[in-house]
């Protein structure tokens, strides 16, 4: 799998290119959904209103194939200093 939930992702392959690039945060495993399709499905938030593959209007959520997503990585935020250069 590419994520896990609590991830932040971009949707990186859609039938929709307007969904290329949209940022989701993954919330739960579908499993009726990724028993159909025979991978993981994920159930997604988002900022806004995108159309689905099914021509509907999607309100700030939706399901999205595991393999159409890249999570963001990055450095973790903290707010101690672990490693602290002095001058």
């Amino acid at each position: 799998m590419n994520c896990k939930i609590g991830d932040l992702a971009f949707v990186v392959e859609s039938d929709k290119k307007s969904h290329i690039g949209v940022v989701v945060r993954i919330d739960r495993l579908n499993d009726r959904l990724t028993q159909r399709y025979g991978e993981p499905v994920w159930e997604v938030t988002f900022n806004g209103i995108i159309i689905g593959s099914d021509g509907k209007l999607l309100a700030g959520s939706g399901s999205c194939l595991d393999s159409c997503l890249r999570p963001i990585s990055g450095v973790p935020v903290t707010d101690d200093v672990e490693d602290e250069v002095t001058a």
